[in-house]
């Protein structure tokens, strides 16, 4: 008998259900602290100031033969509002979207431009030139809270490998800056 790992209906199967409630207990256990000063476990939930390119855009599995095949996805932002916080930060969370966006937008013109010029198929010049990811706004201003999380994201994999550069493997300008600005002005900075 043939064992399907991909569900042919809309149906949530019973194996799902069981492999998704083992992924929920498992994810704390899977986590590696570098360092931790008191401030994690968060006290409960409250105001915070969420920072950084993953909030939104968390990464859930690499590209290519790296991703990941599921249901639905929590993003950081989803899960801390599931868990009753307030984020305070939605203005810079948007302007983080549309500097993505931009990014995205530019990216894909240039990918068109190169595979007409090429005579070949766009996803074959996607090989050669990974989005280089664009670096995030500056933190200007401290929100009304004493927490603040910043969430780095960098998504990799097959036909995305990272680079030794600024906003790829290492952290970008303006990330350096926000990361200080928080612990500067933030009783409790967390970083993911």
């Amino acid at each position: 008998m043939a064992t399907f790992y991909a569900s042919k209906t809309g149906e949530v199967s019973a194996r799902e259900k069981e492999h998704s409630a083992l992924v929920r207990e498992l994810a704390g256990e899977c986590m590696t602290l570098l360092e931790n000063d008191g401030t994690l476990p968060l006290a409960g939930a409250g105001k915070v100031a969420v920072y950084g390119n993953g909030v939104r855009h968390t990464v859930k599995g690499g590209t290519g033969s790296g991703d990941v095949n599921t249901r639905t996805v929590v993003t950081i932002e989803q899960g801390l509002k599931e868990a009753g916080f307030e984020i305070l930060t939605g203005k810079w969370l948007d302007e983080y979207d549309k500097v993505l966006a931009d990014a995205q937008a530019a990216y894909q013109a240039e990918l068109a431009k190169k595979a007409e010029e090429l005579h070949i198929p766009i996803f074959a010049v996607m090989f050669s030139e990974a989005f280089a990811q664009p670096d995030v706004p500056a933190i200007t201003e401290k929100e009304d809270t004493d927490t603040a999380i910043y969430v780095l994201s960098r998504n990799s994999g097959e036909g995305a490998d990272r680079y030794n550069r600024a906003c790829d493997y290492l952290l970008g300008e303006n990330e350096l800056a926000d990361i200080a600005y928080l612990a500067e002005h933030y009783e409790k900075t967390v970083l993911f």
